[in-house]
């Protein structure tokens, strides 16, 4: 990634040909350095992955409102894999920045028996709030169901059977139009699956429940973009076209530079290591707060030893009392800091982005990603567009609820069917529902000697 990241590489924006003339440059090409921002600190798109939470998180309210969604075109080059799906982007505020950024889109190897309903932004009194997205269960009936009562997790009950064993929260289920609490369990580890907890997340006429599901791996999750910031004048123009073509490190230099913000059940990533960023409810990803049992991090721990997690806290550590060479927050920041930083040993480990073309053809990438075909990009496209339609029917049911006065409406969205439902991108074997693998015994252990970390963390720099 090294000697790559020394060739600049092009963003290019595409504006409606009667504004061209404003923000063109002297060859008729647009100025890409006043009109966007490649942005390598920010929030994970919500269909990659979110932050484990107890209880529903409600979305600040913003006053102000959020521009028209990108015209995001499709990448040149998809992950290999059967369940492999584009989910398009969408805005998002940076209260930090006390600005919308575009969260570009990615392309996500969709959760086995899953769909994902996108979210969207509702106008509401005295501003605006964001309605999450959710991972559903394929064919079924999505309503929106009541706000649950306040979470009764207080962590387990029983010590761990095991080191194999994970925890899977408790929550609050409806069954006959009431809500029962579903208490906590200990469940063994599955080799290659992460759980993901049930979630209650908000929707304009209350809340739209996800039940828990089995995910792969970040790093088996497809590919995620770089967040965009785009300037005022772009933002305001009648139509704007944008093709995501900075790819994320979803390996080893995301869970360095991971952060978590439980209170918004989302997942951060760059450098956020100042105390400003603690305080603001953002922390590393890899600190439980208390919590004491996000799934992703006991499999992370559980599949390559407690090495994994001293030398994550040791690299923070370092990062922290190092800003200099923490990761830049844009690209064109981290061009320059290559150039300039050409000789720093851990220079790999602060390299967040790189192009996409330049992963296409790195040795590490090599048949894992192809070129888009026509037929690919028609497939990829016509999903994007039930995908905007599922939101515009979200749209459209909280307009109708909000026109509907004493009634508690719990409508149904009618979900497409997406090809999500046909082989596996990996030839692996679907785990049960953790419920029916509480008493089950846990297979043997990984080898020993599993802390040598097949997906390369460094060393302690110290």
């Amino acid at each position: 990634m090294r000697s790559a990241l020394r060739t600049l590489t092009t963003v290019v924006i595409v504006l409606s040909s009667c504004l061209l003339s404003s923000f063109a440059s002297a060859d008729n090409g647009i100025d890409t350095q006043t009109n966007i921002e490649v942005l390598l600190r920010g929030p994970i798109h919500e269909a990659f992955a979110t932050s484990a939470t107890v209880d529903p998180v409600d979305s600040p309210l913003i006053t102000r409102e959020p521009p028209e969604p990108i015209d995001e075109l499709l990448p040149d080059h998809r992950p290999v894999g059967a369940r492999v799906i584009w989910i398009p982007g969408y805005w998002a505020f940076d209260h930090l920045d006390d600005d919308f950024i575009w969260i570009s889109g990615v392309w996500r190897n969709a959760p086995p028996g899953r769909q994902w309903v996108p979210g969207y932004w509702e106008q509401v009194d005295g501003g605006y709030r964001w309605m999450p997205g959710a991972w559903v269960e394929a064919g079924s009936r999505v309503t929106y169901q009541s706000k649950p009562p306040t979470s009764q997790e207080r962590g387990p009950a029983s010590p761990r059977p095991s080191n194999n064993h994970f925890y899977v929260q408790g929550c609050w289920v409806q069954q006959g139009g009431n809500y029962k609490w579903r208490p906590g369990y200990w469940v063994p580890q599955q080799q290659d699956w992460v759980w993901v907890p049930a979630r209650y997340t908000l929707a304009a006429d209350g809340y739209l429940y996800s039940d828990g599901y089995w995910d792969y791996r970040l790093d088996e999750r497809g590919r995620v973009f770089a967040p965009v910031r785009l300037n005022s004048n772009t933002r305001a123009a009648v139509r704007v076209s944008y093709t995501p073509t900075i790819v994320l490190d979803n390996n080893t230099q995301l869970m360095l530079h991971l952060f978590a913000a439980p209170a918004q059940g989302r997942y951060y990533f760059g450098d956020y290591y100042a105390d400003q960023y603690a305080a603001a409810g953002i922390r590393p990803w890899f600190d439980d707060d208390g919590i004491g049992f996000d799934p992703l991090l006991s499999h992370y721990v559980w599949r390559y030893g407690d090495s994994y997690l001293n030398n994550l806290q040791g690299w923070n550590k370092y990062f922290i009392g190092h800003p200099e060479y923490r990761p830049r927050t844009t690209f064109d920041a981290q061009l320059q800091f290559v150039e300039n930083n050409a000789d720093f040993e851990h220079l790999d480990r602060v390299l967040l982005g790189d192009s996409l073309e330049n992963v296409v053809s790195s040795t590490s990438d090599v048949g894992h990603l192809v070129s888009l075909s026509s037929a690919d990009r028609e497939l990829f496209g016509n999903i994007a567009q039930q995908l905007n339609d599922i939101t515009r029917q979200r749209v459209d049911l909280a307009a109708d609820v909000s026109a509907t006065v004493g009634v508690a409406t719990r409508e149904v969205l009618k979900l497409p069917e997406l090809p999500s439902d046909v082989a596996p991108q990996l030839e692996r074997t679907l785990p049960a529902n953790p419920l029916q693998l509480r008493n089950v015994v846990p297979k043997l252990p990984l080898p020993t000697g599993r802390a040598r970390l097949p997906i390369g963390l460094p060393r302690l720099p110290f």
